[in-house]
């Protein structure tokens, strides 16, 4: 129903005073129903500079453009549980009686982080986004029909999913090269990122945060106390 004066719905919504907090440029997304980022959502919650744009007038016309701001992305349970329920007061807003439907979609994957190995929560966070592109894409399916929702989660979250599973370049069997498996490199379960300082994951990386030379726990290769005997 915005869509037939979404120009007017927006008008109306800046002078409510019952309206939910939100960042301006997701309200049209809202009231058109489609996808709305919750990655913009974390960024823009604790900000200290407001979601304004900036106006150029070109003879008649009027242009806003919004300046780029840094991105805090979703990336653990609580960043989304918190993005979820900004997302969830603003549909509620603008479209009375659909928090059932809501409600339901945010228990399917409040269901999944406490089901999955925090390690493998970016998966879910990846899932959540393609559900909810493809809820917004098609207006023929509801948060609530986690049934039809079931391809798009076999893609991220199954042990063969197209998203789980390496490509074709990842694989080290090639045509004419022997095929037994080979013998595990020595370093390959420590974390590189790590010893070169680059590694966010912290206590949720799946390889440890250890010397790639002597395997202490306490310093990274370019400290390592080997190393500097050896070379002298």
């Amino acid at each position: 129903m915005y869509s037939l004066d979404i120009k007017e719905a927006l008008r109306l919504l800046s002078i409510s005073l019952s309206k939910p907090s939100l960042p301006d440029s997701l309200w049209k997304d809202i009231l058109l129903d489609r996808f709305v980022d919750f990655d913009v959502i974390v960024a823009n919650r604790f900000t200290t500079e407001p979601d304004e744009p900036h106006r150029l007038f070109l003879g008649d016309h009027q242009l806003e453009i919004r300046k780029q701001k840094l991105v805090s992305r979703v990336s653990n349970h609580g960043e989304w549980v918190l993005a979820f329920r900004v997302y969830e007061r603003a549909v509620n807003f603008a479209f009375k009686g659909r928090w059932p439907e809501l409600e339901t979609y945010g228990n399917h994957i409040q269901d999944l982080f406490a089901s999955w190995h925090p390690s493998l929560h970016h998966r879910i966070i990846n899932y959540d986004r393609a559900a909810r592109n493809l809820i917004g894409q098609s207006h023929s399916i509801l948060f609530s029909d986690t049934l039809q929702l079931r391809a798009c989660e076999n893609a991220h979250l199954s042990a063969g999913g197209i998203f789980s599973v390496p490509g074709p370049s990842q694989h080290s069997d090639s045509k004419g090269k022997d095929k037994r498996p080979s013998k595990r490199p020595e370093n390959s379960d420590i974390c590189r990122n790590h010893n070169s300082g680059r590694c966010e994951r912290g206590r949720e990386c799946r390889y440890k945060h250890v010397c790639l030379g002597c395997k202490g726990s306490t310093h990274v290769i370019g400290d390592c106390p080997d190393k500097q005997r050896r070379s002298t």
